[in-house]
């Protein structure tokens, strides 16, 4: 004889699983993050991640992979960047990865000197930059941040801290 309450647990057990078990594969063909106006495949992720390397390495500190700061450049060109911004940077880019695996001695020194490519690598060097000095690392350890620029100190006179 069959339970009611069993089967309806039963059923509701295998549908949570049914919903949940999709998040559990990882495939490698997918990139890191969703965007909502660029497509990019992992290769180019793999080569955005190199180039984040080429401009900052790890040293004793962490590099510019190390922060993630390839996908604070993809986020920052995805959601503050226009249409025609968007576009310049991946015309550059691909531009970039074309010559790239054409030439494999290509830096970004290189390719800042061709016009084609230029905008692509002064933007992203700038991207990679800003993201490594906003980043937690940096403002913990290397600058630390202060919220407040001094401490009050009562025992100083306003009118005598002023004239000195």
């Amino acid at each position: 004889m069959m339970n009611r309450r069993k089967v309806l647990k039963s059923m509701i057990w295998m549908g949570a699983t049914v919903a949940f078990l999709p998040s559990c594969v990882y495939r490698q063909d997918q990139v890191h993050m969703q965007l909502k106006h660029l497509q990019i495949n992992p290769d180019q992720e793999k080569l955005l991640a190199s180039l984040a390397d080429e401009i900052i390495p790890a040293t004793q500190t962490p590099g510019a992979t190390d922060l993630g700061l390839h996908f604070f450049a993809l986020k920052m060109v995805d959601d503050c960047y226009d249409s025609v911004g968007r576009d310049q940077f991946m015309s550059g880019f691909k531009a970039f990865a074309e010559n790239r695996s054409a030439d494999n001695a290509l830096t970004l020194e290189k390719a800042a000197a061709d016009q084609k490519m230029a905008g692509f690598v002064n933007g992203y060097r700038s991207l990679i930059v800003r993201g490594y000095k906003q980043s937690e690392y940096y403002m913990t350890k290397v600058v630390p941040y202060k919220l407040v620029p001094g401490g009050y100190k009562g025992c100083i006179p306003v009118t005598a801290a002023a004239t000195t």
